[in-house]
């Protein structure tokens, strides 16, 4: 029924109170969202803002002024499958996006910094890591149907656990900066 469904859409009065352009929640989020709009003025994201939205599937982000996803930003949004970020992000912070089983896709092309276990438990296939230049341990662990890796040149060490039960991954391409495994 598109009542219903309409009715489960986070709306942006719903959920935000700007605050000195800081994105904070009025109330505890609404556990059974499906989507979200993050609005263009917003500057900061709040640590753990969408933690454990099981029903929260989209993300959309309007705003271009947001340089971090702070750590537990999405953490256990086991129905997450889409999140649309800007280019103004370069930093995804610990347990971003940790238990997003759902999500398979996400553009690395502007992140620089990856910090603990960002996408542990995701459903990546394959992942081109060409911009990052900081990474953390287990960033990307238990991404079971991980097949294919690329790593940039701006990476010299590989950090611990960082593919740990990866059991689908068949290709890692590694630089030649890589001075530690």
């Amino acid at each position: 029924n598109i009542n219903e469904i309409t009715s489960r859409l986070a709306k942006v009065e719903d959920l935000t109170s700007l605050e000195n352009n800081k994105y904070k929640p009025n109330h505890p989020v609404n556990p059974d969202i499906i989507s979200a709009i993050i609005p263009k003025n917003v500057k900061t994201l709040v640590s753990g803002y969408y933690k454990n939205c099981t029903k929260l599937r989209k993300i959309i982000f309007e705003s271009n002024q947001i340089s971090t996803i702070p750590s537990s930003f999405c953490e256990g949004c086991t129905s997450l499958e889409i999140i649309e970020i800007p280019s103004s992000v370069t930093e995804i912070g610990q347990k971003a996006f940790f238990g997003c089983s759902l999500l398979k896709n996400f553009d690395f092309s502007n992140i620089h910094t990856l910090h603990l276990a960002a996408f542990q438990g995701c459903a990546f296939e394959s992942i081109d890591l060409s911009s990052i230049s900081l990474i953390e341990p287990y960033i990307f662990k238990d991404n079971a149907n991980l097949k294919n890796v690329v790593i940039g040149s701006k990476i010299t060490a590989i950090p611990k656990g960082l593919f740990e039960k990866c059991v689908s991954l068949t290709e890692i391409e590694i630089p030649i900066t890589i001075e530690f495994i």
